[in-house]
C-alpha cells in the first residue's frame, strides 16, 4: 500500500454496480449472508486485529510487531448514499444493496442482502435498514438490535461502538447495547432526529428542542431553545443545524478549535475531533483537529458528506465517492 503525504482523496468513479467488497488480489466475494448468521469468530475485537496500534507476540525470543490488516477498499460503483464511522466506510448502490470497505474485514465476512434505505457505519462495524424497516448489521462486533427490537420498523439509526438509537416510525427513540448511565433509556415523545456517542445520546424533538440524556457529557452547554433540524455527536462534544442553516457546537471545544464557522449548512456530520458540514451552495467546509488532514474538503459540488474518525467522504451527484483525510484509514488503493 502506497503511503501519500498531507491532502488524500480517493476516487470511486461510477462504473458497473458490483455488490461486494473487493480482496486483496483484486477480486470479489458475494454478500449475502444475514447478520444473525455470523458465526462466533466475527465477533472478535478490534484489539484482535490492531485497531490503531501495532501490537506485539513473542517469536523466538523477539517481539515482532503485528500489523493491522491491509485496507479493504470500497469497491467502483455509483452509490446513493455513503457512511464513514471507524474503520470501516459504506455506501449503498443504486440497486439497493451494500458495499463497504475496511481495514478489519476478513474472509467469511457478510453484508446481509438490501436492498438498503439508508446504513450507519460504527466502529469496524455497519448497520442498515432495509427497504422492510428491518435492521441488519454487520461487521467486527456490530452493534445489532436484532432480537431486542425485532419488527420494529426504523426511520432514522445512529450508533457508537457497540450501542445505538433510532427512530421508529411513529417517532419513538428505542436504543440498545451496553448501558453505563442510563443513555439506553431515552424519554418519551415524537422525535424527529437521534445521535448516539459513547454514553450519551441527544435527539431533536417534533418541537424542534434539542433533549439530551446519558452520563458523563450529557448535553451541558448544549444551545436551549427551538428552531433544530439535526444533532450530530462528536467525542465529548456535540453539534446542532439550525432550520437557518447555523451551527452551533458545544462541549470539549477549546483544545480542538471545534467552534462551527458562521457559514449557512444544509447538513453537518461530526467524526472524533473534527465536524464537516455541507453549504447550502453544496460546497464542503471542515472544521477542528487536521493532524491527518480532515479538514482539507476537496473542492466541488456534493450532495452528502460524511466525518469518520480520522477521514471523510462525500458523494457526489453522479454517484462517486471521494474520500480524504488518514491515508491508512482512507484506503489508499483509489488514491495511489
Amino acid at each position: 500500500m502506497n503511503r501519500l503525504l498531507g491532502l488524500l482523496v480517493v476516487v470511486v468513479a461510477g462504473g458497473a454496480a458490483a455488490v461486494g467488497c473487493v480482496n486483496g488480489d483484486g477480486g470479489s466475494e458475494d454478500l449475502s449472508q444475514t447478520a444473525n448468521e455470523a458465526s462466533a469468530d466475527e465477533a472478535q475485537t478490534a484489539s484482535e486485529v490492531g485497531a490503531d496500534e501495532m501490537q506485539a507476540v513473542e517469536s523466538d525470543h523477539q517481539v515482532e510487531p503485528i500489523r493491522p490488516p491491509d485496507a479493504v477498499p470500497l469497491p467502483p460503483g455509483t452509490y446513493v448514499a455513503i457512511s464513514v464511522g471507524s474503520g470501516i466506510h459504506c455506501g449503498i448502490l443504486a440497486s439497493g444493496d451494500v458495499a463497504c470497505g475496511s481495514r478489519y474485514w476478513q474472509a467469511g465476512r457478510r453484508i446481509p442482502p438490501g436492498p438498503y434505505r439508508f446504513i450507519e457505519a460504527g466502529s469496524q462495524s455497519a448497520c442498515g435498514v432495509r427497504a422492510d424497516g428491518e435492521i441488519r448489521c454487520w461487521g467486527t462486533s456490530p452493534p445489532s438490535p436484532v432480537g431486542v427490537h425485532r419488527g420494529i420498523e426504523f426511520i432514522q439509526l445512529s450508533f457508537d461502538s457497540g450501542r445505538g438509537c433510532g427512530i421508529d416510525k411513529i417517532g419513538a427513540v428505542r436504543c440498545w447495547g451496553h448501558e453505563e448511565d442510563q443513555e439506553n433509556q431515552p424519554p418519551d415523545g415524537v422525535f424527529r432526529r437521534v445521535s448516539a456517542s459513547w454514553v450519551h445520546r441527544c435527539a431533536i424533538a417534533e418541537d424542534t428542542r434539542l433533549v439530551c440524556w446519558g452520563g458523563r457529557f450529557y448535553g451541558h452547554g448544549a444551545p436551549s431553545g427551538t428552531g433544530f433540524i439535526d444533532v450530530e455527536l462528536g467525542s465529548g462534544y456535540g453539534c446542532v443545524l439550525a432550520n437557518d442553516g447555523r451551527v452551533t457546537c458545544w462541549g470539549d471545544l477549546s483544545s480542538r478549535s471545534l467552534e462551527a464557522p458562521p457559514i449557512e449548512f444544509r447538513s453537518i456530520s461530526t467524526g472524533h475531533d473534527h465536524a464537516c458540514g455541507l453549504t447550502r451552495a453544496a460546497e464542503i467546509v471542515c472544521w477542528g483537529a487536521n493532524r491527518d488532514g480532515q479538514l482539507d474538503a476537496p473542492a466541488g459540488e456534493y450532495i452528502e458528506v460524511d466525518a469518520g474518525v480520522y477521514f471523510s467522504c462525500a458523494l457526489t451527484a453522479g454517484g462517486d465517492v471521494i474520500c480524504w483525510g488518514d491515508d491508512e484509514e482512507a484506503f489508499t488503493e483509489y488514491g495511489a
